[in-house]
């Protein structure tokens, strides 16, 4: 548990919260990072670990060595999410990474593609293929890693790696439960030949025979597409982290090192609001705050000692 203390709190949806002059116990989210060059793994084409404020110039380095480097707009870095770096919030419906001159893995035979994700729910609920994590599509060539929000009809809360190329499709995806819960999930996808795995949190959740390649030359794109169709240009609502794309297949060993290592390096905690929060005066939290739904401020946000961004809000004590 975290603790988190609310003074001067004003107006009925505070007092509704119960936050009222309160001092709170509330559930931890436990956050983590794990770079794959600090790992020791070989082969990276891409890698944001977005350890760096993205600034005005909305630049997202690159740490595999080839110079990928990002173009943000219409995201935030935010310090909720990893041990000692960050994360990037998607929390408007343009918010996305572009990525120049980007490696055209859809087509090799063997490659791996790993996300850490927390989805903040809702987000767009419109027709859609999913909320996307990482995209490249194009009319007629689809390739997408995503989650259907819960509001999604038939699958919703599912997450995956969903293909399609000319009259073949692939839905390589687990919907056994609401992945879209507010906590972080570590996301791999693997292809090697035919074959093809999805683990989250480090278990093996799906595989096939029938992986293929998806051509197009579509722009990749993180946190949303640039497809021409307003049914896959659907925003991620929520934040991404250690974004990685490998030239090879992954073993087992490798991804659920990642993923041991992710859990158990540096974390930190961070406490979770899920009702609306309205503040006159001081919010005092100790640690960093994830609101879920929102802060009203009865002040300029300028004295308050924390920031504050986006739709949900992320906040950090200072």
């Amino acid at each position: 548990m975290g603790h988190v203390k609310v003074l001067g709190c004003l107006g009925a949806l505070c007092g509704a919260a119960g936050l009222l002059g309160a001092e709170l116990d509330v559930d931890v989210v436990r956050t983590r990072t794990i770079g794959a060059v600090a790992a020791g793994l070989k082969d990276v084409a891409l890698h944001y670990d977005f350890a760096e404020r993205v600034g005005a110039s909305g630049v997202v380095v690159d740490r595999s060595g080839q110079g990928r480097h990002g173009v943000c707009t219409g995201c935030r870095w935010s310090v909720v999410g990893c041990r000692e770096d960050g994360s990037v919030a998607f929390l408007e419906s343009t918010s996305r990474i572009d990525v120049p001159d980007a490696p055209d893995f859809t087509t090799w035979d063997a490659y791996t593609v790993g996300v850490w994700f927390l989805h903040l729910k809702d987000g767009d609920l419109g027709p859609q293929y999913g909320q996307k994590m990482l995209d490249r599509t194009s009319p007629g060539h689809d390739w997408h890693l995503s989650l259907r929000p819960s509001g999604h009809a038939g699958d919703g809360g599912a997450v995956g790696l969903f293909l399609h190329e000319g009259t073949r499709d692939l839905a390589l995806s687990d919907a056994t439960r609401d992945w879209g819960d507010g906590t972080w999930h570590h996301l791999v996808a693997v292809r090697s030949g035919a074959h093809g795995e999805l683990w989250i949190d480090g278990r093996l959740r799906a595989e096939t025979e029938g992986m293929f390649g998806v051509g197009g030359a579509g722009a990749l794109c993180v946190g949303n597409s640039r497809s021409a169709d307003r049914f896959q240009r659907k925003a991620w609502n929520g934040l991404l982290d250690e974004v990685q794309v490998f030239g090879r297949a992954l073993s087992a060993a490798e991804i659920g090192s990642l993923y041991a290592g992710g859990v158990a390096g540096g974390a930190k905690e961070c406490v979770t609001f899920d009702a609306p929060v309205e503040v006159q005066g001081t919010l005092l939290v100790s640690g960093r705050a994830l609101f879920l739904n929102g802060i009203r401020l009865g002040r300029p946000q300028g004295e308050l000692p924390m920031d504050v961004s986006g739709k949900g809000g992320v906040a950090d004590a200072r």
